[in-house]
């Protein structure tokens, strides 16, 4: 798999050199310079969460010290953001606007949609016949529904009881280490 480059701002650039110096390496990375994605995100792993100007912002603004302490939205994809927008608007069109916060949706209705939608997608089919809209943000809406819907006390929680998934993965993850 080809790794896509970054072209990194001086913020990055001190971020990952500092990695590389952790790690041994001799390779200074300069403002401006392209670095694999790969190098970028294990050096956004250990040295990414940002505290202070003095841990790498290059400014004495005193909002850039307590704004690198709240959770970072800048991280989410912006293909994603499209994509979830356009099947939420999809939806919109369909049954309204909101319409999870003025019902109680139940959360296996959208288990069950959000299979489906991964299914298809897994097996070949990018976008829903019906919709137009990809599967894979289809099934993004499934999941933001179900969290807002259970962050505002409107999801009926009809999942069956409680069984062994998680830890059978956890067995299964250990065996095969």
């Amino acid at each position: 798999m080809n790794d896509e480059c970054l072209v990194v701002g001086p913020f990055h650039a001190s971020m990952i050199n500092k990695y590389l110096l952790a790690t041994g390496s001799e390779r200074v990375v300069e403002e401006g310079e392209a670095v694999p994605y790969s190098l970028w995100a294990q050096a956004y792993r250990r040295y990414g969460e940002v505290q202070s100007k003095e841990e790498g912002y290059p400014d004495n603004n005193p909002k850039t010290t307590v704004g690198a302490q709240k959770l970072d939205l800048s991280l989410v994809p912006e293909s994603a953001i499209i994509g979830l927008a356009d099947a939420m608007q999809n939806g919109a069109a369909k049954y309204g606007p909101f319409n999870w916060r003025e019902y109680t949706i139940s959360s296996m209705v959208y288990i069950a949609a959000l299979k489906r939608h991964v299914a298809a997608w897994v097996d070949g089919e990018d976008y829903a016949e019906d919709s137009g809209v990809h599967h894979l943000d289809h099934a993004m809406a499934c999941l933001a529904l179900l969290r807002d819907a259970e962050s505002i006390g409107k999801l009926n929680d009809n999942r069956p009881p409680k069984g062994a998934a998680a830890e059978l993965l956890q067995q299964y993850s250990k065996r095969r280490q």
